[in-house]
């Protein structure tokens, strides 16, 4: 196998090859699927890993993700799933251009101190194939970067090569440095309140990104990511913390706005840890309007419409009758037993998904094709495949 993350030293720019992984899920998480896509997660996390650099065999593993049964209603979805992924994934960065964003830190500080109101010093990063000695444990539990604080041996902050993500690691740079704003700001005493601090840094990580970049669809790229892991991942996974955090400050912010998160952040920093955590179970009733588009996404956060989900076939049957058919019509169309066809028929028909037009043929229920049209009645992958 070919050396992985190989680093190409140019005179402005240091490049790391992503990992096949990341490569994926980078992919994944743009891409507009029929699938419920938290129910496919675990397909891409079995037949792709980080320890692989991405190439044209990343692409073949892809392809051949259906490998037999294509004929079988879990893989007739999937097939065109993959067609999709595989055409997206063109367009999905290879290479993380490492001193780019090192380069932006002076901006990220100014950006940081804009919307903070507090200065502080960047901490140094780091890209490296493993983290320092004595911290590989941190690797073990799945961390992608971790912070040696001033003071210390190697302080600064480390990303592992294996775990970057062209859109992802760059709002994840800015996370950290606002927490290396927060830790030289704070009394060496204070204590640490989880929900709060993650949360501040990562609301405001997701702001400072947009104004830097003015990239609107790695913020929406990012929520989908934090969507998907919320539910594929167990309950001790980052991501998922933090989404859940991210719709507390949603609700912070469409209570009291910019002003009332500022008043926290004092109380945070003067060690009110009993006036931070009053927020938790205060009732927030709506007084803010977002007035800008980052302001719209932020808050966005606090709602996500989750679509009615059924097994594979029940689904194919309902693509097909949108517009009235027979039995014998449907069964031809995505080649499944006319007596089978009837059981998944009834079931459709007790869950109120179809109504029988006349004695022949079968129609999509009025009353669910508004979703059906909306992408809000999705697939799952089967659990056992």
């Amino acid at each position: 196998m070919q050396k992985l993350y190989k680093k190409t030293n140019l005179k402005e720019s240091k490049m790391i090859t992503i990992s096949e992984l990341r490569v994926i899920e980078d992919t994944f998480f743009k891409s507009n699927l029929v699938y419920y896509k938290p129910s496919i997660y675990k397909l891409l996390d079995k037949y792709f890993k980080e320890e692989n650099e991405y190439s044209e065999a990343t692409d073949v593993k892809l392809k051949n993700l259906i490998k037999t049964d294509n004929i079988m209603a879990y893989n007739n979805i999937l097939k065109g799933d993959v067609k999709k992924l595989r055409k997206e994934l063109k367009t999905t960065p290879k290479q993380f251009d490492e001193n780019l964003w090192r380069g932006m830190l002076p901006k990220i500080r100014d950006l940081v101190v804009k919307n903070l109101g507090m200065d502080f010093k960047p901490r140094s990063v780091f890209f490296e194939d493993s983290f320092p000695e004595g911290l590989g444990g941190f690797e073990a539990k799945g961390a992608s970067s971790i912070t040696i604080f001033e003071g210390n041996k190697d302080a600064g902050i480390y990303f592992l090569n294996k775990r970057i993500s062209s859109f992802f690691s760059p709002i994840l740079l800015i996370h950290e440095q606002l927490h290396s704003c927060l830790s030289q700001n704070k009394d060496k005493n204070q204590m640490y309140i989880e929900w709060f601090e993650e949360g501040l840094c990562q609301w405001y990580s997701l702001k400072i990104y947009f104004e830097l970049t003015k990239n609107k669809n790695v913020l929406e790229y990012y929520k989908h990511r934090c969507y998907i892991f919320s539910k594929a991942k167990d309950e001790h996974n980052f991501t998922k913390r933090y989404y859940e955090y991210m719709k507390i400050f949603s609700k912070l912010y469409l209570h009291g706005g910019q002003k009332l998160i500022g008043k926290m952040l004092l109380d945070y920093l003067a060690n009110k840890r009993n006036n931070v955590n009053s927020y938790l179970t205060k009732k927030l009733p709506v007084k803010e309007i977002p007035k800008s588009d980052i302001e719209q996404y932020l808050v966005s956060f606090a709602v996500e419409v989750e679509p009615e989900k059924i097994p594979p076939v029940e689904y194919l049957v309902l693509k097909e009758i949108t517009i009235p058919k027979t039995i014998e019509e449907i069964s031809k169309k995505i080649k499944v037993p006319v007596d089978f066809l009837q059981k998944v028929v009834f079931a459709l028909h007790l869950k109120g998904m179809v109504v029988m037009k006349d004695e022949k043929k079968i129609e999509m229920n009025w009353r669910k094709k508004d979703l059906f049209e909306k992408d809000l009645i999705k697939p799952f992958w089967p659990l056992k495949r």
